[in-house]
């Protein structure tokens, strides 16, 4: 059970922890530090993130969770601003107000989904009930304290929620709760509090502020740690929803210059350094539209330029690694179909591929039956796609990690064919630069009943793989996804704790010396050459890099 909010609470909620010089450096290397304003938020919410938590709901958390965090969530105008300011003054702290109290959030999202998606809405419009129902649910349990004078009133059909809203916040923790019978398939309030609460408030941030709270989610002692979190390109494989308008998108062009500042403006101990996103359907769209910058150059000024570490490319979207050539165009959804789709798309990717190799810039990958629109989307994120690509000979020594170890959160059931950690596992040892995360297992955190079972059964079945595939796992935390679970602030700890019997005299190397590997930190004519480059360009000092000088790389079997 969560705690119950209480009185106004300021953001960050965590402590900045120095980095100890003594403690074996660490690097995670699968995050995220997106806002509301870097994704196409209602889609990726309604198609890709809640569908397998709130069913039915989809549309109306997503309107309410939009509703509050949109107005609050500073743009890429706003953040490169407050950057380019912190790097003038030097430093790593901004003046920007980080204060994000929950219950005002909470109370304001209410008055605007009411505004926006219940009182505009025509009388018996079945979109209007839903959103209606969905928040007649939201005060069945509620559990925040009085704040009289926040809610408004409105018609008399809607006064229930605005006027008496101080007096039903004061049964919180008691068992007077109002009860509503829903026609709707409803989760546990936990889950709902998590989702609204906790985790959608995160969108509302800076983003040099989420990279601050993901460098300190794991508490005191600290070591120097190395932070690559991936900007996400996917927004053209979702369509539009004719009843909403997403707010304007910061711009991929946009989202790299805000990376590089925030690299720029790190603390002593702590590297932040990001992967680009590539998508290759944007890429063939700038090619058709003749645009200057398209989504290739875009990926190599932030290589050569901007500080980033490699590219992320993200398959379950809806194609393949390689062979979507082998794909008719109907086996694409009607609102990207083009004719000969398949080529152009297998076109695009090697192109990419091409330029990775040559330059030795890593690809971080989602490979695992999860985040995407459809099965169909998400079967094309399977690694027997990318072993297709690495066959090819002049794409073997590709740096590619398979993010999620092809679901490894559900190795539990490895026979599972949507659970694809066997196959990697093989792949593991036979590719020179190929590796795997295990990020977003936040299962590890689990102490007590089912999860602790399942948790003990990912452990076993990980542990039985063959030494050179455990050899290649990575540390990362999928932070700010991992952030809709409570317990993301144990995870660092609890995955220590968990991998240290499976992984033995590998631990070290789990938590830094294959990411450094895979990531080319210790080439300087790969990434850390271009990392020097950079922060010689930017007058910075790049010792911090030395920290992750590791040679070593696992050896294939």
């Amino acid at each position: 059970m969560l705690p119950i909010l209480s009185g106004c609470a300021s953001d960050p909620a965590y402590k900045v922890y120095p980095s100890d010089p003594d403690r074996p450096p660490e690097i995670d290397v699968h995050s995220h530090i997106f806002n509301v304003h870097d994704l196409p938020i209602y889609n990726f919410l309604t198609k890709v993130e809640l569908s397998g938590e709130l069913g039915k709901w989809l549309s109306p958390a997503a309107l309410f969770i939009v509703s509050m965090v949109t107005s609050r969530a500073p743009t890429g105008e706003m953040e490169e601003k407050q950057l380019k300011l912190m790097r003038l003054s030097g430093s790593s702290v901004g003046t920007d107000d980080p204060r994000r109290d929950p219950v005002q959030m909470f109370v304001e999202g209410v008055n605007r989904f009411i505004d926006e998606h219940i009182e505009s809405q025509p009388r018996g419009l079945l979109a209007r009930d839903n959103n209606l129902e969905f928040l007649r649910f939201l005060y069945q349990y509620p559990r925040f304290p009085p704040q009289n004078g926040l809610l408004l009133d409105a018609e008399a059909e809607l006064a229930y929620y605005r006027i008496n809203a101080a007096r039903i916040a004061t049964q919180a923790g008691t068992n007077r709760h109002p009860r509503v019978t829903s026609r709707l398939s409803l989760p546990t309030w936990d889950e709902v509090v998590n989702f609204i609460k906790s985790w959608a408030p995160l969108w509302s941030k800076y983003r040099y502020r989420l990279a601050s709270q993901l460098e300190n989610v794991a508490g005191p002692n600290e070591p120097i740690r190395f932070v690559a979190p991936a900007i996400l390109d996917s927004g053209n494989w979702l369509p539009d929803d004719p009843g909403y308008k997403s707010p304007p998108s910061t711009s991929l062009a946009q989202q790299a210059r805000i990376m590089r500042l925030i690299s720029l403006v790190q603390p002593p101990g702590v590297a932040v350094h990001g992967y680009i996103g590539f998508d290759p359907l944007r890429y063939i769209k700038d090619q058709q539209q003749g645009n200057s910058q398209d989504a290739l150059a875009i990926v190599r000024a932030a290589v050569e330029t901007q500080g980033f570490v490699g590219v992320k490319v993200y398959p379950p979207m809806g194609f393949r690694a390689i062979g979507n050539a082998d794909l008719g165009d109907d086996c694409f959804p009607p609102h990207v179909r083009m004719k000969h789709l398949g080529v152009l798309l297998d076109r695009a990717l090697t192109e990419l591929y091409s330029y990775c190799v040559d330059n030795d810039v890593p690809i971080l990958t989602h490979c695992s039956h999860s985040q995407g629109p459809d099965d169909r989307a998400m079967q094309r994120a399977h690694p027997r796609y990318w072993r297709r690509l690495l066959d090819i000979p002049k794409f073997r020594s590709l740096r590619l990690n398979l993010g999620h170890a092809g679901g490894i959160f559900d190795y539990d059931k490895p026979t599972d064919s949507n659970v694809w950690t066997n196959e990697v596992a093989d792949m593991l040892g036979r590719y020179p630069n190929l590796y795997a995360d295990v990020s977003d297992l936040a299962i590890v955190t689990a102490t007590s009943g089912k999860d602790k079972a399942q948790k003990d059964a990912i452990l076993a079945n990980v542990s039985k793989l063959p030494d050179c595939a455990k050899a290649r796992l990575m540390y990362g935390t999928d932070w700010l996804l991992m952030g809709r679970y409570g317990e993301a602030g144990t995870y660092r700890d609890a995955m220590r704790t968990a991998m240290g019997p499976v992984l033995g005299a590998d631990l070290d190397n789990f938590f830094s010396g294959n990411a450094a590997a895979f990531l080319g930190l210790s080439d300087d004519k790969g990434t850390r050459g271009r990392l020097k480059a950079f922060y010689k360009a930017n007058s910075k000092n790049d010792s911090i890099l030395d920290k992750f000088y590791h040679p070593r790389i696992a050896s294939l079997t």
